[in-house]
């Protein structure tokens, strides 16, 4: 199984991220991995091992870019089948025989719950959850194993080449099965505080300016010292 990362331009950190995210997989990921592919621009410090497929960001909103990958990924046959969806801010801090599917409640809360400004994100949720009003949000900064094909499927289906930050819910609640999803609070951190309370979970995820925060860079180093094969 192949691990895929889109990777664009808004590292505040030379991209340093992707590298502690990769030594975490290496080190807690028990499922056998082969090629890890990267669609943008390629880091200087990975070598051969890891195979850049160009894509530029364009000007315009992230959505737009991240869609546009995606889209990419999904159609690229030189992918797994079944592969590891990945983001250069998500590390695995315990070992892990497999990967979950996790959801955070349901559509219907976060409808009524989000914050007080309702923006493109939240019209999203509104989005899937007229498709499945039953259904689960799956949107959790965390690994997710797709089948490309079934993938490709949702994002034809429900119109994602624009918008496909909700891929996540739209695949799990269409094919992924009550017995192989668990719930799980949210491990994004959002600022130093969080950070603090949420690094002794099993994964955390962090926003490009908390990965900078210099105890966060030291709590990096130091729990993934040992430079991975996809390393120079």
């Amino acid at each position: 199984m192949d691990i895929v990362y889109p990777l664009g331009r808004q590292s505040l950190w030379q991209n340093q991220e992707i590298k502690f995210s990769l030594r975490s997989l290496e080190k807690h990921l028990k499922i056998k991995t082969d090629k890890v592919f990267i669609f943008g621009k390629k880091p200087d410090f990975f070598n051969e091992k890891v195979i850049e497929v160009p894509i530029e960001d364009s000007l315009g909103h992230k959505y737009f870019n991240v869609a546009r990958k995606i889209g990419a990924i999904l159609t690229n046959k030189e992918i797994s089948d079944n592969f590891l969806y990945m983001n250069d801010d998500f590390f695995l801090l315990k070992d892990y025989e497999e990967i979950p599917y996790y959801y955070s409640k349901n559509l219907k809360w976060w409808i009524d719950n989000y914050p007080k400004y309702k923006g493109k994100y939240w019209k999203q949720i509104k989005e899937v959850y007229k498709y499945f009003p039953d259904g689960k949000f799956f949107e959790i900064h965390f690994p997710i194993i797709f089948n490309k094909q079934k993938a490709y499927r949702i994002y034809q289906k429900y119109n994602l080449s624009k918008v496909a930050v909700m891929l996540r819910s739209y695949y799990c609640n269409e094919y992924i099965n009550e017995i192989e999803i668990k719930r799980y609070n949210d491990n994004k951190v959002y600022n130093h505080d969080e950070f603090v309370n949420k690094r002794g979970g099993s994964f955390i995820s962090l926003t490009n300016v908390v990965a900078t925060m210099p105890d966060v860079k030291n709590f990096l180093k130091s729990r993934f010292s040992k430079r991975s094969k996809y390393e120079k």
